[in-house]
């Protein structure tokens, strides 16, 4: 049996509607013009290898790829990690990313701050300037473990995330925040598709806002499989045990 949770819906008088539309060859004067095949470029990331931390590796991979925005992975070595705010498109460049577990044992990472007021990872960038697609994968014994933020990931506008087998946890977002909600996952409107399957959230607050492990404004898709949610809370800053107008605990999808 599937594990269930509330997720709970807020709506506005003004519901954006948005139409999709996918090309995936156009034709003009009888040729067919097919997307130039993308090429894939790989990096590890060990305490022996090239690149020691994420950052660095992501940095490369944003020199290294052309036009086209290149398909990237990046596989990590069991370890502990420190990033804060890392830009996972590379300043535009990268559009789809994977972020994969060695199968080593827990990749462990957290924010660099000591007051959890930075995102972990950034998917896209703001105002949709540039959409991406990014999967992050762990594996049994080997999952991703993404703490100590606010906002363990951040999704701007458009863009895609699938999770499996990642941890989120112990993630804060207060009142001092610039956005305090989703301390899981944010996900800005319009949303793109979010994905998530065996996949943990566990003890992520949010003081002042709602949507304590995810909040996810217009998503195009939401999708949770096979994932648990305990004692995640939204809760009013004026006292510990009262949600006040925060609603969401686990999950607030909101239509703006």
């Amino acid at each position: 049996m599937l594990p269930r949770f509330r997720a709970h819906v807020l709506r506005s008088p003004w519901r954006r509607r948005a139409t999709t539309l996918a090309a995936t060859f156009i034709v003009a004067g009888g040729l067919t013009v097919l997307p130039a095949s993308a090429t894939s470029l790989t990096y590890t990331v060990c305490s022996d290898a090239p690149y020691t931390t994420i950052s660095s590796a992501i940095t490369a991979a944003a020199a290294a790829v052309g036009s086209t925005s290149d398909d990237v992975t990046i596989t990590i070595c069991a370890d502990t990690y420190a990033e804060s705010g890392l830009d996972l498109s590379g300043g535009g460049a990268i559009g789809i990313l994977t972020l994969q577990t060695a199968g080593d044992g827990q990749v462990i990472v957290n924010e660099t701050g000591s007051d959890k007021s930075d995102s972990i990872f950034e998917i896209g960038q703001a105002g949709g300037i540039s959409t991406m697609t990014v999967t992050i994968a762990g594996a049994t014994s080997s999952e991703f473990l993404l703490q100590n933020a606010c906002h363990a990931i951040y999704v701007y506008e458009g863009s895609d995330l699938s999770l499996d087998h990642v941890i989120v946890q112990d993630n804060t977002c207060d009142a001092a925040a610039a956005t305090a909600a989703g301390a899981g996952i944010y996900a800005e409107a319009p949303g793109g598709d979010i994905h998530i399957t065996e996949s943990t959230f566990e003890d992520n607050e949010v003081v002042d806002g709602s949507g304590g492990a995810i909040y996810s404004e217009d998503p195009a898709f939401l999708y949770v499989e096979s994932s648990t949610f305990t004692t995640n809370r939204v809760r009013d800053g004026a006292d510990l045990a009262v949600a006040g107008d925060n609603r969401g605990g686990a999950v607030a999808v909101v239509f703006v």
